[in-house]
């Protein structure tokens, strides 16, 4: 990938503008694969005519899901080099350049690591032989954004440190209990990048659903925003196991930086174990 300065007569200008034309750049790629998130944990509608057709609502296949998970983890969270050139981020900022695409990081891993999105799983596994389950989910992850540890000499660049980091804190944020992580695990995405509100309840949306004191006491005691949980019972377990990987990758780091980060990593998790 290529890059041009637009030329022009007034001093800074052209920063100005290449500073614009990268942001709306990074935009339009989180666009795009925040719409593979949605598959995970989807449920697709048929709006049929006059009571024809089947059931309108159906889950997004398992393996659909799964090679959902696996794009995103080789297209949205390795390190895009073209999107990093120092000859383009040091003509725009003298430091910062990679916020804008670590704060699509953290808003696509946000999608995923949802107490909706894990519920549905659930449900879908329950409704059908194949699955593809929240621990499903976080297994791939756990590997796909820690494949570093799979080397003979794990070497992590500072770039994928901070994905890790990210989706540990989110991990974390998720699983505790205390009312104090409730606002870091719900990332705000009200405007969804398309300048329209998010909608949270499936009944909102679609216009159908339970509305009755009986189905809000089941959602109240079901959602992963209770204290017992299949989701946290997930979240746990992934951590759980992302501790044991980092734990044996240790002895074969030998890279500074590296051990550092794996080092504080593996003492964040182990405090909620």
């Amino acid at each position: 990938m290529s890059y041009i300065v637009p030329a022009t007569t007034r001093p800074g200008e052209s920063y100005e503008r290449l500073s614009t034309m990268y942001e709306a750049l990074v935009q339009q790629r989180h666009r795009e694969l925040a719409f593979v998130t949605k598959l995970v944990g989807g449920v697709e509608e048929t709006r049929y005519h006059a009571g024809r057709g089947t059931t309108p609502f159906s889950s997004v296949p398992p393996a659909r899901q799964h090679d959902a998970v696996k794009f995103l983890v080789e297209r949205a969270f390795t390190e895009p080099k073209a999107l990093l050139d120092p000859g383009v981020l040091t003509r725009i900022t003298p430091a910062g350049g990679q916020y804008p695409l670590q704060g699509s990081n953290i808003d696509l891993l946000g999608r995923l690591i949802d107490p909706g999105v894990f519920e549905r799983m659930t449900e879908a596994s329950n409704a059908s032989e194949e699955r593809y389950t929240g621990v499903d989910l976080l297994n791939d992850l756990n590997k796909g954004l820690f494949s570093e540890l799979e080397a003979k000499t794990p070497i992590i660049t500072s770039y994928r440190r901070q994905v890790q980091r990210s989706y540990v804190t989110l991990l974390l944020n998720a699983g505790s209990t205390s009312d104090s992580s409730a606002g870091a695990r719900n990332i705000d995405r009200s405007a969804d990048y398309e300048g329209k509100p998010a909608v949270r309840n499936p009944r909102l949306k679609t216009g159908r659903g339970f509305d009755s004191a009986l189905a809000d006491v089941g959602a109240q005691y079901s959602q992963g925003s209770a204290e017992i949980s299949e989701y946290r019972a997930a979240l746990r377990a992934a951590v759980g196991d992302l501790n044991r990987r980092i734990g044996a990758a240790l002895p074969k780091t030998k890279d500074t930086g590296t051990l550092l980060h794996l080092r504080l990593v593996r003492s964040q998790l182990g405090n909620l174990q």
